[in-house]
């Protein structure tokens, strides 16, 4: 069936209006033929071919089913990978994760939330930097309400700097002993916070342990004597935190502890365990150097920049992948002392820096050797090639200087070797590990005399106490027969 019709009489047409008229029509002519051949169709065809018709509906309804799943698919991708545009309840719920500066390209790390709150980082109330830094309100930080709780004893000045360090072997009581003497030395009015890292696995070891003059004890009667130092204890083990945080190859604890030490103190300062101070004039330079420029860093021995001893896996995390140049030229630092002042900006950089240590692919990435076969940089050609020598702990916290663009001071290797050296004292500095054995084993043993007598004298309170309960009762009775 076909219709036409004559346009003779009617004006010459341009020639789009031609071409659009010729479509109208076109479409026209289309959808009557199909209408007119599903009419056809539907009233003068057998049940059979309507049987078939409708398997090719069913066909069609299995494509558009797949189609939708294809769709729904792709756009949960897209919502995940632009943040931007999440509901605005999703980004309420995760506003306290702090996440690396977004870049062209970065692996986000999961959420910490569990661990934040275990070690008392997670901020549910008023920001601790926003409180006065008067006497009262730091008394009040100093005993938080949940977390990971600080005791400090009464010497300890919360105003004052702080320079804290972690033991995790009885064998490093002897320098430990030494960085005691030398805070006392040189350290000013500094105080000495030592976290007690160490573990003991079975009830045997820990009453050899007591029995021993080496232990955490021992260490607490010094800082009594001396009044420069607290011992504060960690049980990582009872608070089922990761094994790698728990463990001083990889150094994860040290953002925990000095962020933790933060919230009380305006001035950190971290030596290693190794270590001991060796000029006050120096300590006081960082001091000094830290409150003016917030971090105080020191460039390690050999000029090595940060590629060298960063392992390629740890930068997404920092969404440094796309900014390598930064990475190549920025110097490496020294892994065992660095100081940090109590800041929004400062605050912001170790969040990022315990992001990472929180995150074990990121701190210790698949695939990583803690073994390092080379020392130097100058035979490698480039010179900042990766020297097969992961820093952990320290890779982290300069990835996270560069990823924010830090300004900091970074002193030389040779104010580092004035501040600080990992060998005996000279006697001629007055040190003697005898004498001051021999007044810790005094004090300790006048604090036992002390403790016998007070526990006997409690006794004799208990055994008057008993006998006034059985003879009163008796001689009760014996009035009313």
């Amino acid at each position: 069936m076909s219709h036409s019709r004559k346009d003779s009489d009617a004006p010459p047409l341009r020639g789009d209006e031609s071409e659009l008229k010729n479509l109208v029509v076109t479409v026209h002519t289309h959808t009557r033929l199909a209408s007119q051949r599903f009419y056809n169709f539907w009233h003068y065809t057998d049940s059979s071919a309507k049987c078939n018709m409708a398997k090719r509906f069913i066909r069609t309804k299995q494509i558009l089913i797949i189609l939708t799943s294809c769709l729904f698919i792709f756009g949960t991708i897209w919502f995940g990978s632009h943040p931007d545009v999440r509901p605005v309840l999703v980004q309420q719920q995760e506003k306290h994760v702090i996440r690396p500066m977004p870049t062209a390209s970065f692996r986000p790390v999961p959420d910490n939330t569990d661990l934040l709150r275990r070690f008392g980082l997670l901020d549910e109330e008023d920001d601790p930097m926003r409180v006065p830094f008067d006497e009262t309100s730091m008394q009040e930080l100093a005993y938080p309400r949940s977390g990971w709780d600080i005791y400090l004893p009464e010497w300890a000045n919360l105003t004052s700097p702080l320079i804290v360090t972690a033991m995790f072997e009885i064998k490093d009581f002897e320098n430990m002993i030494k960085l005691i003497w030398s805070v006392k030395e040189y350290g000013g009015d500094s105080h000495l916070a030592i976290f007690d890292m160490t573990e003991v696995k079975n009830e045997h070891k820990a009453k050899n342990q007591q029995d021993d003059f080496r232990n955490m004890y021992s260490l607490e009667t010094y800082c009594n004597l001396t009044e420069i130092c607290s011992v504060q204890s960690v049980k990582f083990r009872e608070q089922k935190i990761p094994k790698y945080i728990r463990k001083k190859d990889f150094g994860a604890y040290k953002p925990i502890i000095i962020q933790r030490m933060l919230k009380l103190f305006p001035l950190v300062l971290w030596i290693d365990s190794d270590m001991i101070l060796s000029s006050s004039e120096a300590l006081q330079s960082v001091w000094r150097l830290t409150s003016r420029h917030n971090v105080t860093t020191f460039r390690i021995l050999n000029g090595c920049s940060v590629s060298s001893y960063t392992f390629k896996k740890m930068l997404p995390y920092f969404g440094l992948v796309d900014r390598m140049d930064a990475v190549n030229y920025a110097h490496m630092i020294e892994s065992g002392v660095y100081a940090f002042r109590r800041t929004k900006s400062v605050d912001r950089l170790i969040r990022l820096w315990l992001n990472c240590s929180l995150t074990e692919t990121c701190i210790k990435p698949i695939g990583v050797s803690n073994e390092c076969s080379s020392t130097s940089c100058k035979d490698n050609q480039p010179t900042f090639a990766y020297l097969n020598c992961h820093k952990f702990e320290t890779s982290a916290l300069c990835a996270s200087l560069v990823s924010l663009s830090f300004h900091r001071h970074e002193a030389s290797h040779e104010d580092y070797e004035e501040l600080v050296m990992n060998t005996q004292p000279d006697k001629e500095t007055g040190f003697n590990m005898t004498a001051i054995k021999i007044s810790i084993s005094t004090e300790r043993h006048r604090i036992l005399k002390l403790y016998n007598r007070v526990k006997v004298n409690l006794l004799e309170q208990d055994d008057e106490e008993v006998i006034e309960r059985e003879i009163r009762p008796q001689s009760i009775g014996d009035m009313q027969g």
